[in-house]
């Protein structure tokens, strides 16, 4: 069995197959999910981006990767679930739907996405050479003598 919730909608994003795993993610049978729609299992703040993502998807005529949402689990809590979705097609080629999967955020997935946006903003700021670098005197307020600088840099 896989380890991520792998599901079917229409283009209104109402689910027309789930597999099991939806049961251990958000505590709702399989069955119980069919003609619902996805953007009802997520909170009001991202059924607006989930439906923009979908409209998004339907102009390009593409699907959607990596993109991360809160959903709702039966009991309340919030489960934050990353997933990627690829069209299904007619025999014309028009999207009719979309099959997807979702696994759940670890916390080693944060820290590593974390850890790579750290690197690029670095990068980015080395690539620009804007930096810059002051030195401030520390003076001793005893003698007046020079005790050491500091380093700033911008």
């Amino acid at each position: 069995m896989s380890h991520e919730w792998v599901w079917t909608t229409d283009t209104e994003l109402r689910l027309t197959s789930s597999n099991g795993r939806v049961t251990d993610l958000l505590g709702y049978l399989p069955e119980e999910l069919y003609g619902r729609s996805l953007a009802g299992l997520v909170p009001d703040a991202h059924a607006w981006l989930l439906r923009a993502n979908l409209a998004t998807a339907l102009c390009r005529n593409s699907g959607w990767e990596n993109l991360e949402y809160d959903w709702i689990h039966r009991d309340g809590h919030l489960v934050t679930m990353v997933g990627t979705a690829k069209p299904i097609r007619d025999p014309a080629g028009a999207v009719v739907g979309y099959r997807g999967s979702r696994r759940p955020v670890t916390p080693a997935m944060t820290a590593a996405q974390n850890a790579l946006a750290a690197t690029g903003r670095i990068s980015e700021v080395l690539k620009a050479a804007t930096v810059g670098i002051a030195l401030q005197p520390i003076v001793s307020l005893v003698d007046g003598r020079l005790a050491g600088a500091e380093a700033l840099t911008r």
